[in-house]
């Protein structure tokens, strides 16, 4: 945090975690805006909010809150987690703020790191990362060597109010059972033991991607790839060239790509005549035309589309 003239928003639940996260940032005399996101699905939703509402106004800090309602829309994890970063969005925006702060700690990190290898999915960092960007805002993560607990013990012996989510403690998501089942099992020198393993990893992927920086200088031009040179890589720098080229555009997304999907998609290009389109989630297409391939926002480049019913 290298301003104290620029405002830093930050994401605050109510939990111990966000709460510590966020008196920690007062302290430090940093310009805070504080949001919040109630998505009244627990008879602590609103209490909640009061607390993080009540610590704002007691220390004369920006709050804003939103109302979110779910009415089962399916994952509920994913639709919470975008509803909040769109709303966080807006605030970041009309304030020009310098960073979204959020109060991932490092049981957070290492949940990432077990399910990333769980799923097998091709990343380019594991676990969180100090900093990232999310629908072009700057995501600072200075929590991630923080233990839960330490969390908990410092918003208790400073008098810090917060509200600890009971659902947490159900094993409905692949995150509370990796945390309830695994994590919770391990000492906390097995727990070192697993950041260290975490670390040397992302060290050989940072190495890893420098050395392909080259070649995906040479293969991608004005955010288009050209299939000719694309061609003559081997089955592993193409699977890795491709990633990198999504990554610009589809970060979210990336985290749900895996190996053979993305190996999936090279065959199909390389072996389709003409040009061609190839869906890639709800927003984007992936656009063969002829000798090269681009990334499409589908509201933004196709002219015109036709409902198909069901029956047509």
């Amino acid at each position: 945090f290298n301003s104290l003239n620029e405002y830093y928003l930050v994401g605050v639940s109510g939990g111990p975690d966000s709460m510590a996260l966020l008196d920690k940032l007062y302290n430090l005399g940093l310009k805070l805006i504080v949001c919040n996101v109630n998505y009244k699905t627990r008879v602590e939703s609103d209490y909640e909010e009061k607390i993080v509402k009540e610590y704002c106004e007691s220390k004369g800090v920006l709050f804003f809150s939103k109302v979110v309602d779910y009415f089962n829309k399916g994952n509920f994890e994913e639709f919470a987690r975008v509803e909040r970063y769109k709303f966080f969005k807006v605030i970041y925006e009309e304030y020009d703020c310098k960073g979204l702060v959020i109060a991932h700690h490092l049981y957070d990190s290492l949940e990432t790191y077990l399910l990333q290898k769980r799923r097998r999915s091709i990343v380019k960092h594991y676990g969180l990362d100090d900093y990232s960007f999310i629908m072009g805002m700057k995501v600072i993560r200075p929590l991630l060597n923080e233990y839960k607990e330490d969390l908990i013990s410092y918003c208790d012996l400073n008098n810090i109010p917060y509200s600890i989510d009971k659902s947490n403690f159900e094993n409905v998501y692949e995150r509370n059972k990796i945390r309830h089942i695994e994590l919770s099992k391990l000492t906390k020198e097995e727990i070192l033991s697993l950041v260290k393993k975490m670390n040397k990893e992302n060290e050989r992927n940072d190495s890893f991607f420098e050395s392909l920086n080259y070649k995906f200088n040479e293969i991608v031009n004005n955010d288009f790839i050209d299939l000719k040179k694309f061609s003559v890589l081997n089955e592993d720098d193409k699977v890795y060239i491709l990633y990198m080229f999504l990554e610009k555009y589809l970060n979210e997304y990336l985290k749900k790509l895996s190996k053979n999907r993305l190996k999936d998609l090279i065959f199909k290009i390389e072996n389709s005549e003409g040009s061609k389109a190839f869906v890639l989630n709800k927003e984007y297409d992936l656009v063969k035309e002829y000798s090269r391939v681009k990334l499409v926002n589908k509201m933004k480049y196709y002219e015109y589309s036709y409902v198909i019913n069901k029956g047509d």
